[in-house]
Protein backbone atom coordinates (compact mmCIF):
# COMPACT_ATOMS: atom_id res chain seq x y z
CA UNK A 1 0.00 0.00 0.00
CA UNK A 2 1.34 2.96 -1.47
CA UNK A 3 -0.67 5.77 0.08
CA UNK A 4 -0.50 4.61 3.98
CA UNK A 5 2.06 5.09 6.39
CA UNK A 6 2.49 5.35 9.84
CA UNK A 7 3.83 8.65 9.92
CA UNK A 8 1.05 9.67 8.74
CA UNK A 9 -0.99 8.76 11.45
CA UNK A 10 0.87 9.73 13.91
CA UNK A 11 1.06 13.24 13.01
CA UNK A 12 -3.05 13.08 12.06
CA UNK A 13 -3.53 11.90 15.91
CA UNK A 14 -0.67 14.66 17.11
CA UNK A 15 -2.86 17.35 14.91
CA UNK A 16 -6.15 16.26 16.80
CA UNK A 17 -4.34 15.61 19.96
CA UNK A 18 -3.05 19.61 19.67
CA UNK A 19 -6.44 20.72 18.77
CA UNK A 20 -8.12 19.22 22.11
CA UNK A 21 -5.20 20.64 23.72
CA UNK A 22 -5.68 24.08 22.00
CA UNK A 23 -9.76 23.75 22.89
CA UNK A 24 -8.93 23.00 26.39
CA UNK A 25 -6.60 25.81 26.90
CA UNK A 26 -8.75 28.31 25.19
CA UNK A 27 -11.86 26.85 27.64
CA UNK A 28 -9.44 27.84 31.02
CA UNK A 29 -8.00 31.02 29.31
CA UNK A 30 -11.87 32.40 28.61
CA UNK A 31 -12.75 31.33 32.44
CA UNK A 32 -9.77 33.57 33.58
CA UNK A 33 -10.57 36.49 31.46
CA UNK A 34 -14.32 35.80 32.47
CA UNK A 35 -13.42 36.17 36.39
CA UNK A 36 -11.15 38.94 35.67
CA UNK A 37 -14.08 40.57 34.40
CA UNK A 38 -16.68 39.69 37.08
CA UNK A 39 -14.00 40.64 39.55
CA UNK A 40 -13.20 44.09 37.76
CA UNK A 41 -17.59 44.56 37.62
CA UNK A 42 -17.59 43.80 41.34
CA UNK A 43 -14.48 46.27 42.07
CA UNK A 44 -16.29 49.15 40.00
CA UNK A 45 -19.33 48.31 41.97
CA UNK A 46 -18.18 48.75 45.17
CA UNK A 47 -16.00 51.68 44.36
CA UNK A 48 -19.73 53.40 42.73
CA UNK A 49 -21.42 52.11 46.40
CA UNK A 50 -18.60 53.46 48.32
CA UNK A 51 -18.42 56.90 46.47
CA UNK A 52 -22.71 57.18 46.50
CA UNK A 53 -22.67 55.96 50.63
CA UNK A 54 -19.92 58.98 50.65
CA UNK A 55 -21.73 61.81 48.94
CA UNK A 56 -24.71 60.63 51.00
CA UNK A 57 -22.87 61.68 54.70
CA UNK A 58 -21.84 64.38 52.95
CA UNK A 59 -25.28 65.68 52.32
CA UNK A 60 -26.92 65.24 55.86
CA UNK A 61 -23.83 67.14 57.01
CA UNK A 62 -24.78 69.70 54.86
CA UNK A 63 -28.38 69.57 55.97
CA UNK A 64 -27.77 69.17 59.39
CA UNK A 65 -25.23 72.51 59.39
CA UNK A 66 -27.74 74.22 57.54
CA UNK A 67 -30.77 73.38 59.96
CA UNK A 68 -28.49 73.86 62.68
CA UNK A 69 -27.63 77.67 61.47
CA UNK A 70 -31.38 78.51 60.50
CA UNK A 71 -32.45 77.45 63.55
CA UNK A 72 -30.08 79.69 65.56
CA UNK A 73 -30.82 82.83 62.96
CA UNK A 74 -34.74 81.73 63.57
CA UNK A 75 -33.87 82.12 67.24
CA UNK A 76 -32.15 85.19 67.41
CA UNK A 77 -35.02 86.73 65.48
CA UNK A 78 -37.18 85.69 67.40
CA UNK A 79 -35.51 86.73 70.57
CA UNK A 80 -34.84 90.26 68.91
CA UNK A 81 -38.41 90.20 67.92
CA UNK A 82 -39.36 89.54 71.68
CA UNK A 83 -36.54 92.06 73.28
CA UNK A 84 -37.97 95.07 70.68
CA UNK A 85 -42.00 93.94 71.68
CA UNK A 86 -41.02 94.66 75.06
CA UNK A 87 -38.92 97.35 75.22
Amino acid sequence: MEGVDGEGIDKAVDSKDLQQQNKALDKLTDRVEDRQLDSNRVQEAMASISASAEADANAMRLRTIQTDYFSSVGFLMMFSLGLVLLW
